[in-house]
């Protein structure tokens, strides 16, 4: 008999999901339950799956807890980055995916880079000049993908007679006049050469004037396992052997003029050992020798000319050769000035009348005329005499054997030490030739390890595009001043390429590393300087102070005339310093030789910086034309302030004495300085902003620190555009970014930085202009990779959209709009109630995570509820609708991290991390990586006759879109007067092939109950889109009021 009463009720699904009430108390279309299922404009529908992009092989270090997909557009180059934990969580890599997006494909199986114990988890960000950054607590480092700009390139013949800037030329990839590299070569002779030994297969003398004979004596032989160049060198053990040359006019050296070098590698000893020796007798001879003046000291180079007994000529080198390493030596006199350059720099000089004598003895090499004392132990090879002096100022060292051939040489800087560099070649070179590339250490030029040439084809450098690698040269590599330019610099030479090879374009392979500060070019202001004669210092700042003369103003300059040795000039600055760059007014320069020795104050004592390049050196003279003069910069903490005389500020000083005294007529009208490299400390986080790179909390030091680089780099942080900026007290800053905002018709960028209890802005466009503003002292951020920036116009009100700011806080989820910090948790936040079944693990809730799905508009929320120690919980914000849902993904597919990626068409999509080493492509497929979906909504607890009637459930509707391939079917449960078990009121098909939508009924006699609640779920694992509700809807029938 049918029922006589039968009322329809249909249920909407256009609510919100809302746990932080009772399903009693949700409003009409709101979700107890909202599983796996989003919201769309006319309800809600099943999430897509996701599958595997490294789908072959798991990473080693499985636990991936940051990433970035750093883009580049020239050259173009696509990498995802990661941060990967051991299963342990106590060590770290950076790993590399180079698979174009979204194709599936592993990692690259070398790591990119081995974080330093006690990384912590790491933050990637964007930034300029090419490049990605990325902080952990214990290292701040830059990579700028496996092409990184060039930043100078001088193509030079090493007697400066020409010069080839063509540092803009080969920074664009265009072939057109003016923009292209052609390589001219150096000529290569033999001239003045009068011995040569290669010493590669035997000991011939290749010199192109009287052959010589050398004969090798005790065990001194070639060795063909360790060589500068060629096939060997010589060794001698240091016991017995040694070369003998009989005398010839060739090695008569009296005449004034003549050079002997060679390459070295000393072993050490604490003896004098004897290079070359030529001699008459015991009292009257000459002699090149090393020598270490103690266990553990560096060798030192020493030239000794005695004559009737008495040395007349001493010249030594400070300490500055490395002991089982490569070193080029030359020895030569210019007409009474004797020089010794130990890798191209000078570092030994003194002016003598005495000269060798006409010696008639045999030349020794490698002990004295007996054959059995100071006896040389190590290698000798390219060892030359020349009739000429080759050299009166620093050099680049030889890279080659010396041959009749042709060397090409450039210059090649970059702001961060390098691993290669690639050559795009437009004219090829076609004739037999080789590549080298050296590097400088801060003291000499030092052949690169393990050269392998990619643009070398059938013997023939140069031939086609491709890279020079060598061992990285991070740890190595240290700046040096060429052409005004402070940069990492790298000699390359080529030998006997076409005279028409030319190239076109050149990059850099700058391996991820520290970050390191280049001088900005802008040359620092002394703020004392002094001159010091007999026992007065005079002083003399306002003579130099300023980068101009008036010859007859003689307060425009300082008279330098006649200062003698006893005397010295000082300088001081309000920073360490590497170099400075000396003015001379023309005319009124030193003539008289001599060397100069820089030094700085160590707190006791004035001490030598080392090696000097001093571009103020004529042929044999310092301060013989304007130029700089630097050195390396001293270690941090190694050098101190000091005050001098009358001023009483504390600087950093550097003391300028000369071995000469200067000639009568020295004027000297402008000091600048050339600043050391800033140490760039650990930092927590790096953001870029304003086209800077901003290095964000300094956990070696103050926490609340920021540090800007200069604009558009990543390498200057000195000098007037950069600053050290602090946000309120020391606490540390957590995380933060960069948000568009927009005020009535005015645009703006501001920095958006939160500590745990703080939020802070950044507002201005310059360091001029920027303020610091606490924003919120109510929430701040606790989770540092939960603050997302969302690109999306968020309507604030009706009318106003704006790019907001989304973040974990104690206790919320907020959300920034440029303006004020809001809450948006309250839907769910009973998450953040202890006493809730469902509440955040405390233990945890620094470690929760957060991605934002551009394509979806959603912000992701992944957390750790209970005692879970990994994260667990999903919640998704869908920003568009302001409304949460939650994924689960379900045992061993938790996401821990997820990452947004673009591909080459500009596409968004998102990757997300799991704990067992594999990336997954996110809303993809037809699982959560055979994980199946299982989509569930749940309605509120509905009283369908009211609260006070009980009533009895007589029919049921489904209306879903219907499914051509699943045969699973849409499961409903009822739920009677909030009970916690449900009844099966039965399952709906939705398969159907002819029909767009199915429409099913199911008849039913549930009840009574006042209150009835329908949980609906559908299982899927073969569709992309499982289940897409339309319309539920109800039958009831009154049975009675509610009495009890």
């Amino acid at each position: 008999m049918a029922d006589k009463e039968r009322n329809p009720v249909p249920i909407p699904l256009t609510g919100r999901w809302r746990t932080s009430v009772d399903g009693t108390q949700l409003s009409e279309g709101d979700f107890q339950v909202l599983t796996n299922m989003r919201y769309t404009n006319a309800g809600i529908r099943s999430v897509s799956g996701m599958t595997k992009i490294n789908t072959t092989t798991a990473l080693s270090y499985p636990k991936i807890r940051a990433g970035h997909h750093f883009k580049k557009d020239e050259p173009t180059e696509s990498h995802l980055l990661v941060q990967a934990f051991n299963s342990g969580e106590t060590t770290s890599r950076i790993y590399r995916n180079d698979t174009a997006v979204p194709s599936q494909g592993d990692f690259n199986t070398t790591q990119l880079y081995t974080e330093s114990s006690g990384a912590g988890v790491g933050t990637f960000s964007n930034a300029p000049d090419g490049c990605v950054a990325y902080c952990n607590g214990v290292e701040s480092l830059i990579w700028g993908g496996n092409e990184y700009r060039c930043g100078a390139f001088y193509n030079f013949n090493p007697d400066n007679s020409f010069v080839y800037n063509y540092s803009e030329a080969v920074s664009n990839t265009l072939q057109t006049t003016g923009n292209t590299a052609l390589l001219k070569r150096t000529t290569n002779t033999l001239d003045n050469v009068v011995l040569l030994l290669h010493l590669d297969t035997d000991f011939t003398d290749s010199s192109p004037t009287t052959t010589h004979i050398v004969t090798a004596n005790g065990g001194a032989a070639i060795n063909t396992s360790t060589k500068k160049f060629g096939a060997g060198s010589c060794y001698f053990d240091g016991t017995g052997d040694y070369l003998t040359i009989p005398n010839d006019a060739d090695f008569d050296l009296s005449g004034g003029t003549w050079t002997i070098d060679f390459w070295v590698n000393i072993s050490a000893t604490l003896t004098s050992d004897y290079i070359y020796y030529h001699g008459t007798d015991a009292s009257n001879y000459m002699v090149i020798s090393s020598y270490i003046p103690s266990l553990g000291a560096s060798p030192r180079i020493s030239l000794s000319i005695v004559s009737v007994g008495s040395e007349v000529v001493g010249l030594d080198t400070p300490q500055d050769i490395t002991a089982g390493a490569w070193h080029h030596v030359e020895v030569s006199e210019n007409a009474n000035d004797y020089y010794i350059f130990i890798d191209g720099t000078q570092r030994a000089y003194v002016s003598d009348a005495n000269r060798p004598a006409n010696y008639t003895g045999s030349v020794y090499i490698g002990s004295d005329s007996s054959g059995s004392s100071f006896e040389f132990k190590g290698y000798l090879d390219e060892l030359r005499i020349s009739n000429v002096c080759r050299h009166t100022s620093n050099f680049a060292p030889p890279t080659s054997e010396y041959a009749v051939s042709t060397t090409t040489y450039a210059y090649i800087g970059s702001t961060r030490p390098l691993a290669g560099l690639k050559f795009y070649v437009k004219t090829a070179n076609t004739a037999t030739s080789s590549a080298s590339i050296s590097y400088w250490d801060g003291t000499s030029w030092i052949t690169a390890g393990s050269i392998s040439d990619g643009t070398s084809a059938s013997g023939k450098t140069l031939n086609q595009t491709g890279s020079l690698t060598f061992t990285s040269t991070v740890s190595t590599a240290k700046p040096k001043l060429l052409y005004n330019i402070a940069a990492y610099w790298y000699l390359v030479s080529w030998t006997n390429i076409n005279q028409d090879t030319e190239v076109y374009y050149v990059t850099l392979d700058t391996p991820m590393q520290p970050i390191v500060d280049i001088w900005d070019g802008i040359k620092r202001q002394a703020y004392a300087f002094f001159k010091y004669v007999g026992t007065t210092y005079t002083d003399h700042i306002f003579n130099i102070i300023g980068d101009a003369y008036i010859d007859a103003d003689t307060t425009t300059y300082v008279e330098l005339d006649s200062l003698a040795t006893s005397s010295y000039i000082l300088a001081g600055f309000a920073e360490p310093m590497m170099g400075v760059q000396l003015h001379l007014v023309p005319g009124h320069v030193n003539t008289a030789s001599n060397t100069l020795e820089v030094f700085y104050w160590s707190g006791s004592a004035w001490t030598s910086v080392g090696t000097i390049d001093d571009g103020t050196r004529g042929t044999s003279q310092s301060l013989n034309k304007s130029g700089n003069i630097t050195w390396q910069g001293i270690a941090k903490g190694t050098e101190q302030t000091t005050t001098i005389s009358t001023n009483d500020t504390p600087l950093y000083y550097y003391k300028f004495s000369f071995s000469q005294a200067l000639s009568s007529d020295v004027q000297l009208y402008y000091v600048g300085g050339i600043p050391t490299q800033k140490q760039i400390s650990n930092y927590k986080f790096p953001v870029s902003f304003h086209n800077r790179l901003w290095l964000c909390s300094d956990q070696s030091g103050q926490r609340n620190k920021i540090t800007p680089s200069g604009y558009n780099t990543v390498s200057v942080f000195n000098g007037s555009d950069t600053a050290d900026f602090f946000l309120g007290d020391n606490t540390d800053i957590i995380t933060g970014g960069s948000l568009y905002t927009r005020f009535g018709s005015s645009l703006y960028e501001n920095l958006i930085l939160c500590k745990e209890a703080e939020t802070w802005l950044i507002d201005g466009t310059s360091l001029n202009t920027y303020a610091l503003y606490k924003i919120s002292d109510q929430y701040g951020c606790v989770a540092k990779d939960t603050f997302k920036i969302c690109n999306i116009g968020f309507e604030i009100a009706q009318g106003i959209n704006k790019h907001v700011a989304i973040w974990q806080a104690a206790g919320a989820i907020v959300i920034f709009d440029g303006s004020s910090v809001m809450p948006i948790y309250f839907d769910i936040e009973n998450v953040f109630d202890p006493t809730s079944s469902t509440t955040i693990n405390t233990a945890m809730i620094h470690k929760s995570s957060a991605f934002y799905d551009e394509a979806k508009r959603e912000y992701h929320w992944l957390w750790a509820s209970g005692n879970n120690t990994t994260l667990n919980k999903e919640y998704v914000f869908d920003l568009m609708r302001r409304k949460w849902f939650e994924i689960d993904r379900s045992t061993g597919k938790y996401l821990q991290l997820g990452i947004p990626v673009t591909d080459s068409n500009g596409y968004k999509y998102v990757y997300g991390a799991i704990d067992t080493g594999y990336l997954e492509r996110l809303e993809n497929g037809t699982t959560f990586d055979s994980n199946n979906i299982v989509s569930q909504f749940q309605t509120p607890d509905i009283p369908l006759g009211g609260w006070n009637n009980e009533t009895m459930l007589r029919i049921v509707r489904m209306i879903a879109k219907s499914k051509a391939t699943t045969t699973n079917s849409i499961v409903m449960t009822h739920y009677g007067d909030m009970a916690t078990t449900g009844t099966s009121i039965g399952s709906f098909s939705v398969a159907d092939t002819t029909h767009r939508v199915v429409n099913n009924m199911k008849s039913i006699n549930i009840g009574p109950h006042t209150f009835h609640g329908f949980l609906c779920s559908m299982t899927t694992n073969n569709e992309n889109i499982g289940f897409e509700p339309i319309g539920l809807e109800v039958f009831f029938k009154h049975v009675r009021e509610k009495i009890t």
